[in-house]
């Protein structure tokens, strides 16, 4: 009554007359003289519901998606708000990832990395044979192209990088070890090129200087 259903009442202040919020109505232009128990007079009451959404190939971690018109209704009778949600992704067993990239770390035998070898290794697509090549060292890379995520606008797919971890012998038989020791008596600066290197720089560095 106060304003008329407007919302808004007129104030004289002197030779002025300002707009204010009618303080009955807040503003809404109309008064629930009995509200609902449920809403307390909102016209609004919260519910739980699942929802399910298509989250587009690419997605990261953390990442924020948006779903039109699934958030909290608007307040006399306005249109409903947006749902957001927030990707989270579990951590893989053997995959690590960096963007688009898929990092794999392969573990591979002494003579494997000493003699050169094809093994398989884990993709997204299924197994793939890789080509150790013959000299491996811990921390070398081989990159299999287009085995990796897709990237979420759709521009390209990213790579796998696979990491090649030496493996040394956790146990040796007698025979294991005599051909062992057999092998580095046959060994010669050339076989170990970083130790033969270390070992000048070592006592290089150790020298007294004058």
């Amino acid at each position: 009554r106060q304003c008329g259903g407007s919302g808004q009442v007129r104030a004289a202040h002197g030779i002025f007359s300002v707009s204010r919020t009618c303080p009955v109505c807040s503003g809404r232009g109309k008064v629930i003289v009995n509200p609902c128990r449920s809403c307390s007079g909102t016209g609004q009451t919260k519910n739980r519901r699942e929802l399910q959404v298509d989250v587009p190939p690419g997605v990261d971690n953390e990442q924020r998606l948006r779903v039109p018109g699934e958030g909290e209704a608007g307040r006399q009778g306005g249109p409903r708000g947006d749902l957001y949600f927030v990707i989270q992704i579990d951590p893989h067993p053997l995959f690590q990832r960096e963007g688009t990239t898929i990092v794999c770390e392969v573990p591979v035998t002494m003579t494997q990395a000493a003699l050169g070898a094809a093994v398989e290794v884990p993709t997204l697509f299924g197994m793939e044979s890789v080509k150790v090549p013959a000299g491996t060292k811990t921390g070398a890379q081989a990159r299999l192209r287009g085995k990796g995520m897709p990237d979420v606008r759709g521009y390209r797919q990213g790579d796998q990088i696979i990491v090649f971890k030496v493996e040394i012998p956790a146990t040796l038989s007698r025979q294991q070890r005599r051909l062992l020791e057999e092998f580095e008596r046959e060994a010669d600066n050339k076989t170990y090129p970083e130790c033969v290197e270390f070992q000048k720089n070592a006592r290089e560095s150790m020298k007294p200087k004058d």
